[in-house]
C-alpha cells in the first residue's frame, strides 16, 4: 500500500513535464506553425515605409515574395503583406522599393481574429535588388505631432461638445 501511494505521488509530481513532452511529440508540425514560427529566411519586397527620429525605428509595409522553405507555407505565402516595426540597420540603407533577404519569426497574436505578430532580425538583412525607381526612407512628417495627441484629441471632445451644447441652447430659447 505503502509502495503505490509512493508511485502515485511520484507520477502526479512528474506529469506535466511529461504531458508537456506528449503535447510537443503529437503537436502536428502545422499546428505549431501556428501557435509560433521562426527563425525562418524570406525574400520579400518593401511597398512604403516611414522612418521615426526619436526611437531611431522604421515602420516597413513589405510583401512576401518567396517564403521560407517549409516552416509556414500557409502564413508567409507570396503576395501577403505585412507592417513591420525595427530598429534601422546600420550595414545597409533600406530604401522603398528594394527586394530583401531576411530572418523572420513571429507568433500568432489572436487565435480568434488570426492576428499574427511579426519579427524580422535587422542583422539578417541582405539587399537582393535594388530597382533604379527605388526612393530612400523620408522621416515621418507627424512625428512632431505625438506629442501633443492627446491634448489635439481632448480638444476635439470639447470643440464638439461646446458646439452641440449651443445648439441645444439656442433651440431652447427658440421654444
Amino acid at each position: 500500500m505503502k509502495s503505490a501511494r509512493f508511485s502515485h505521488k511520484q507520477l502526479l509530481r512528474s506529469l506535466p513535464p511529461l504531458t508537456l513532452l506528449m503535447i510537443m511529440i503529437l503537436l502536428p508540425a502545422g499546428l505549431w506553425a501556428l501557435i509560433g514560427f521562426g527563425p525562418e529566411y524570406a525574400t520579400f519586397r518593401v511597398i512604403d515605409a516611414v522612418q521615426y527620429q526619436q526611437t531611431g525605428l522604421l515602420s516597413l509595409d513589405i510583401e512576401i515574395i518567396t517564403p521560407g522553405p517549409d516552416l509556414t507555407p500557409h502564413i508567409m505565402m507570396p503576395g501577403r503583406r505585412f507592417n513591420l516595426e525595427l530598429a534601422a540597420p546600420q550595414h545597409l540603407e533600406l530604401k522603398i522599393g528594394q527586394k530583401l533577404r531576411g530572418s523572420f519569426s513571429g507568433a500568432i497574436k489572436d487565435l480568434q481574429n488570426g492576428q499574427i505578430m511579426m519579427h524580422l532580425d535587422p542583422a539578417s538583412l541582405k539587399i537582393i535588388e535594388e530597382p533604379a525607381d527605388s526612393v530612400s526612407i523620408s522621416y515621418s512628417y507627424w512625428e512632431p505631432v505625438f506629442e501633443y495627441l492627446q491634448h489635439l484629441k481632448t480638444a476635439f471632445i470639447v470643440f464638439w461638445w461646446l458646439i452641440a451644447s449651443l445648439l441645444i441652447y439656442r433651440h431652447g430659447e427658440q421654444s
